[in-house]
């Protein structure tokens, strides 16, 4: 794969490049963040508007809950009660409740649970990089050394002539 060559013919036209490249990331972070000021004013304004209508819907679904467990009997034959316009139901549900699970962890090891236990394992490349280059090959994985160029504009340089 053949390299592209650069339409830049010194090096005081990398510095006019990286001065392009500064001026264009500090316009960019600053329509980002007007961007982010707007949705942000747009959020709250959503949020007043909606703050009555979800306060509303809250205190009816209290009201139903209510009267349901007022007439919990009506559900004996069938767990559900379709009306016109929706339906209410019981549902039977079951969860369990740890109070410190870090306490329940160590307590179900000791009682060999270790099958209810959830383990993730993930792979620290961090970490790998101790590993010689025979070693990652037996594992399916290879190092792959790099020369990454960082292109780095002077931002305070750029915003005091601009």
């Amino acid at each position: 794969m053949a390299k592209k060559k650069s339409t830049l013919k010194d090096w005081s036209e990398v510095d006019t490049a990286l001065r392009q490249i500064g001026e264009l990331e500090i316009n960019i972070e600053t329509v980002q963040g007007e961007m982010n000021l707007l949705i942000n004013k747009l959020k709250k304004e959503t949020e007043r508007k909606l703050a009555p209508k979800i306060k509303k819907k809250k205190e009816l679904e209290k009201e139903v809950t209510a009267f349901c467990e007022g007439n919990k009997a009506d559900f004996t034959e069938s767990r559900s009660k379709v009306l016109t316009f929706g339906k209410v139901a019981y549902k039977v549900t079951t969860s369990i409740k740890v109070k410190a699970a870090a306490a329940a962890i160590k307590a179900m090891k000791a009682l060999g649970l270790e099958d209810y236990l959830k383990v993730t394992e993930k792979l620290d490349k961090e970490k790998m990089l101790e590993i010689d280059d025979q070693t990652l090959a037996r594992i399916g994985a290879e190092r792959k050394v790099g020369d990454k160029l960082r292109i780095e504009p002077n931002f305070e340089k750029i915003r005091a002539e601009v």
